[in-house]
């Protein structure tokens, strides 16, 4: 691998750690779940008025992007939220 692309490769590693670190913490567990809840993950995210469904698309995109650098899956997501949940009982 070219020196760019490793320096490249270790840049996108980082950025995957930072994220892991953050979002594994309780702290960030339940500042995930929040988002999720907030931003049409965890209910109907359909709105008939086109200008605020492509809204609420958006705003569900950027909670993608958090997962997608989690690599979450469904089992992942569905621990967090049951982890979230039970801190705040």
């Amino acid at each position: 691998m070219r020196s760019k692309q490793l320096e490249a490769a270790r840049k996108q590693r980082t950025t995957y750690d930072d994220y892991r670190r953050v979002f594994n913490t309780p702290h960030g567990k339940r500042v995930l779940h929040d988002l999720m809840r907030q931003f049409h993950m965890l209910g109907p995210g359909f709105d008939p008025n086109p200008y605020e469904n492509a809204r609420m698309s958006g705003e569900t995109n950027v909670v993608k992007y958090v997962l997608t650098k989690l690599k979450a899956n469904i089992k992942t997501l569905e621990k967090y939220i049951e982890e979230a949940e039970n801190e705040r009982r």
